[in-house]
């Protein structure tokens, strides 16, 4: 596969070559997830447990996409005894940024999220840290939405949490994105993709960039018999860690106007 030469950001945001291949490889880490649930409900007598192995595909299927950049590295993390997951780091320029991928879900409130109302006993939190020096840029002012987000954990990753592993934010990056992904809850199908910047001031999310059109616009499709598998599940709210992985939400209100721009 033919390397991309140098990733340049504009401001905050991805280029969109990048943000294609980020939702490329969800989709397909999805898709594989869903073959795989398909052939093991065959198989098996028994294979719910495969519900916990999601996060491991898609975050596998973004790392082979993002191998064709020759400035982007994944290294497998660990948190407690069974807890994997991937950590990339993206260097532009003269800076380096740490990202991952998490699977999210939206609940919407009544009232304006308030920063007390969240736990900060998290590690998601802790590396937000990195950002804290951004928070003065005009470019990071936000408009809140009337909701927060939780991130969905495995239960050894909830256990890692609850235990304080590996609560300690990694040194050397720049930034800190999260690029998280939501399921419609009737289909089952991928119903959003953010790049967002945590604020851990403000306990908030911050989306400098809807990646949700390039999933219509993907050559990766999924269909309703492959959604099959997992069409009667219901997630359990087990697996959302109630207040300690929670996050009020924000846009970004000055987006960078050349925000299209293409890697070079």
């Amino acid at each position: 596969m033919t390397k991309v030469r140098r990733i340049v950001l504009s401001k905050f945001d991805f280029p969109i070559e990048l943000d294609r291949s980020i939702v490329d490889g969800i989709i397909k880490g999805y898709k594989d997830y869903l073959a795989v649930r398909a052939e093991m409900q065959k198989r098996l007598k028994v294979s719910a447990a495969y519900a916990w192995t999601k996060g491991n595909h898609i975050d596998s299927f973004v790392n082979a996409e993002c191998a064709q950049y020759d400035e982007i590295e994944s290294t497998i993390e660990k948190a407690g005894y069974t807890w994997e997951y991937i950590q990339f780091t993206i260097k532009s320029s003269n800076e380096k940024y740490l990202l991952m991928i998490k699977n999210s879900g939206g609940i919407k409130r009544a009232f304006t999220y308030q920063e007390q109302t969240a736990s900060r006993q998290n590690y998601l939190t802790e590396y937000a840290a990195i950002n804290n020096h951004l928070l003065g840029d005009q470019a990071l002012s936000t408009s809140d939405s009337k909701g927060i987000i939780q991130l969905e954990l495995s239960i050894p990753e909830l256990d890692a949490i609850q235990n304080n592993v590996a609560l300690k934010a990694p040194e050397g990056y720049d930034r800190f994105y999260v690029v998280t992904y939501e399921f419609d809850s009737d289909s089952k199908m991928i119903s959003k993709i953010a790049l967002t910047l945590p604020n851990q001031h403000e306990m908030k999310l911050i989306e400098v960039a809807d990646l949700t059109p390039f999933i219509s616009s993907s050559k990766v499709s999924i269909n309703d018999n492959e959604l099959a598998p997992v069409k009667n599940e219901q997630v359990p709210d087990s697996v959302y860690s109630g207040d300690t992985e929670s996050f009020g939400y924000g846009v970004a209100t000055n987006k960078p106007a050349d925000s299209d721009q293409a890697v070079k």
